[in-house]
């Protein structure tokens, strides 16, 4: 009889999540700071538009996210003998499941790197999210060829760590990584 082989929880880091919400407090800042001295400037209703946009995007949007990510105890990244179950981003929070995936592969964008996980059926997995997500989960089918990027910049590992783990149990669970 085989042993159950354990599921790998990989936690959200508090301390990445409180330094983005230092960010988002900073860009609110400078965002009232535009507002209040766009005086009565010829462009004094662009700074203002500008200055309400960055206070949107980075208070509500950003800042919202932030707050609630911080207080979120689920772990960020589960691997377990069902798939992967992704709840380290704004695009989480969905089970890929083993025998969706078609392939990993490591790629940077921005100086960031990202582990594309390759699925049979693209269309599928984006339809079974929220408006909102599906239009990112596009674009970054458009971009990569894939929908499904996993990021270590909001869990508590390095990328390496989070793509060694994903590899290793999707070559237990799913097939060859």
């Amino acid at each position: 009889m085989q042993k159950a082989i354990p599921a790998v929880d990989i936690p959200l880091s508090k301390r990445k999540n409180l330094i983005m919400l230092l960010l988002c407090l900073a860009f609110v800042l400078a965002s009232w700071f535009i507002w209040r001295h766009a005086g009565d400037e010829p462009q004094a209703s662009l700074f203002r538009a500008v200055a309400l946009a960055g206070f949107m995007f980075f208070g509500v949007i950003c800042g919202g996210y932030g707050l609630y990510k911080l207080f979120d105890n689920r772990p960020g990244l589960v691997l377990d003998k069902i798939g992967i179950n992704d709840n380290s981003s704004a695009l989480g929070g969905r089970l890929i499941k083993w025998g969706e995936v078609v392939r990993l592969e490591e790629r940077e964008v921005y100086g960031t790197p990202f582990l594309l996980v390759f699925v049979t059926n693209p269309e599928e997995v984006i339809r079974k999210e929220p408006f909102i997500q599906q239009k990112a989960m596009r674009l970054n089918y458009k971009l990569y060829g894939t929908p499904v990027a996993l990021s270590a910049s909001a869990l508590t590992c390095t990328f390496e760590e989070m793509a060694r783990l994903v590899r290793e149990a999707y070559g237990r669970h799913g097939g060859d990584a």
